[in-house]
């Protein structure tokens, strides 16, 4: 469980991820293997904290990049706007 810093909408976040295997699950046909991110973005004195999970088959590096790309793409604005 890595913490990392990632921006969101020009503020800094972090990130903490792990990936997990399912040997048994893959013996059967399933992929058995995910990434799993939680995210902490602080916010006027808040903090929106999501968890983000992708079952999927992780012979690369594509799930890591799909989800940085969402996470970066998170637009935050005030009640006003």
């Amino acid at each position: 469980y890595d913490r990392q810093e990632i921006t969101v909408d020009g503020r800094t976040a972090y990130y903490y991820h792990y990936r997990s295997e399912d040997p048994a699950a893959q013996r059967q046909g399933y992929w058995g293997q995910e990434v799993v991110y939680d995210v902490y973005v602080p916010h006027d004195g808040l903090i929106l904290w999501m968890t983000v999970s992708i079952s999927t088959n992780l012979k690369d590096e594509a799930p890591d990049q799909v989800i940085e790309r969402m996470i970066e793409s998170i637009s935050i604005h005030s009640g006003s706007e």
